[in-house]
């Protein structure tokens, strides 16, 4: 379903117009000698990407007219553009269909979109892409929202999913996604709903709450098919569960579907499309990439490796889930590659299906400096044993060398701690109380020692004792890593982990 305009400062990603063109009584209005494009990031269909990963090969145009217009199905790719088909309505409002149009017959890496010119005026109330195919499955979702003191988010996003999807009649989702909230901070209240369950839940940071929804999607007798990890501090159209489930129902294979996540200071830009991990380097797919160009949309619409989609927008079928357990007891930061990497399965990213989040620089605190980099090596222990101590060591190095020469007194601490917590071993992981961790890396955080002398003495220190002892150690680290990964990501694990948890030495 093509999306009526937000605010705005995203109309870009919407249509673009030509002359007196508005919104008004649920339609988009042109005015005489007007036009309307909507070869946008949510109105144009990635039919490559239909191609590649669905059953779909013959979609039609259907939409709601009134006035005189001239109306065309277009097709763009990264060399052409050609009009495939065309009419001109009629005056009364009334439905109309351009098509059949056969995708495997079109250029690769294209999308379809709807253009609209008019002499006297007229409106456009609907318009969708339909097919005449049979889905290959069912689909049955569970949205898990983990949350820690963030009501109004949440609060915000159910009411948008409560209006769109469970009390809309016309939506094909409605009687086939729920939502699963984690209530880390067991401070949420919000009204009842039998689509809605909410569960207190300790505070293990994002990877236990996504780990207690994953928990109670399995246990359900729902029989979801799939989850969908949602941050609780994102924005989006509602819409977008609808083209994750289609997609879905007429999936060739198994697949995860991810969401490219855009500003929500600069709504147009996107952060990341996917990304890609290589030596302990996280890679953002088409990060920066302006999407209300056409030529950033063709771009984006390009296939491109992805190892993992962060967990702000990801969707993730059950049976890989009991294939491959549950999330690493990480905390925050680095699950959701963790989890990529280790599901090692396809990601489907493409443009209508992204969310708005802040940037992360907005976020950022001096402790989780500590969650980044103790992660990181757990990640590249597992699964990147070429990236390992010598490398590791010299990146500690020249971290800590910045940081002595920027003044970041703090940011040495919280490293100096994650290598030495990484050398602990899972076992760490195991018997921490992660709440009672994060809040001690909390208060350090003005604890650290800000003198210059202490700071060179602290490098030093880092040079001397810690990184001998992390090349020293580090292979027989690596190898409980490996032996306890399974274990860490068990059920019988979470269930303990979540409920009770032993302070670590």
């Amino acid at each position: 379903m093509l999306l009526a305009p937000q605010p705005e400062e995203r109309l870009e990603l919407y249509y673009h117009t030509a002359g007196e063109v508005t919104f008004q009584d649920g339609g988009v209005c042109l005015g005489p000698d007007a036009a309307v494009t909507f070869d946008t990031y949510f109105n144009a269909l990635p039919y490559s990407k239909y191609v590649r990963y669905t059953s779909i090969r013959q979609v039609w145009l259907t939409f709601r007219a009134r006035g005189t217009l001239k109306v065309s199905l277009v097709c763009t790719g990264p060399n052409s553009t050609e009009t495939l088909a065309s009419l001109e309505t009629a005056g009364d409002e009334a439905w109309y269909a351009l098509g059949p149009v056969e995708l495997d017959e079109l250029p690769a890496d294209g999308m379809l979109y709807l253009k609209a010119v008019s002499e006297k005026g007229g409106s456009i109330f609907e318009a969708r892409y339909e097919t005449e195919e049979s889905p290959r499955s069912e689909v049955r979702m569970a949205g898990i929202i983990c949350t820690f003191h963030r009501e109004a988010y949440v609060k915000r996003n159910l009411a948008a999913i409560e209006r769109s999807v469970w009390n809309n009649a016309c939506s094909p989702i409605q009687d086939c996604f729920d939502v699963i909230v984690a209530d880390n901070g067991s401070s949420l209240e919000v009204q009842k709903h039998s689509r809605l369950h909410v569960y207190p839940n300790k505070n293990c940071g994002g990877s236990g709450g996504f780990a207690r929804g994953m928990l109670e999607a399995l246990a359900s007798e729902r029989g979801y098919t799939h989850v969908l990890v949602m941050d609780d501090d994102i924005s989006f159209e509602p819409e977008i569960l609808v083209r994750t489930a289609q997609l879905l129902r007429y999936g060739v294979r198994p697949f995860c579907v991810g969401g490219q996540m855009l500003l929500e200071n600069a709504p147009t830009v996107q952060y990341e499309a996917g990304g890609r991990y290589s030596k302990g380097r996280l890679c953002s797919v088409n990060r920066g990439l302006d999407l209300a160009s056409r030529e950033g949309l063709l771009r984006n619409n390009e296939e491109t490796q992805i190892d993992y989609n962060a967990w702000w927008y990801c969707c993730i079928p059950t049976d890989m889930v009991r294939e491959h357990g549950l999330p690493m007891p990480f905390f925050i930061k680095g699950d959701d590659v963790e989890y990529g990497l280790r599901l090692g399965c396809e990601f489907l990213v493409m443009n209508g299906i992204g969310v708005w989040h802040k940037a992360f620089g907005e976020k950022q605190s001096p402790h989780l400096e500590y969650y980044v980099k103790r992660n990181e090596l757990i990640v590249s222990a597992l699964y990147h044993r070429w990236d390992g101590a010598v490398r590791s060591v010299y990146k500690l190095a020249r971290a800590m060398a910045r940081s002595l020469l920027t003044g970041d007194r703090a940011r040495m601490y919280f490293l100096r701690r994650a290598y030495e917590d990484f050398l602990e071993g899972p076992q760490f992981l195991m018997e921490t109380d992660a709440e009672i961790l994060n809040q001690e890396l909390i208060e350090s955080k003005t604890a650290v020692s800000v003198s210059s002398a202490s700071a060179v003495l602290q490098f030093a220190a880092t040079l001397i004792s810690v990184c001998p002892r992390y090349l020293a150690r580090y292979r027989s680290v690596q190898r409980a890593y490996i032996e306890k990964h399974g274990e860490l990501t068990e059920e019988s694990f979470w269930r303990r982990y979540l409920g009770s948890q032993k302070r670590g030495a």
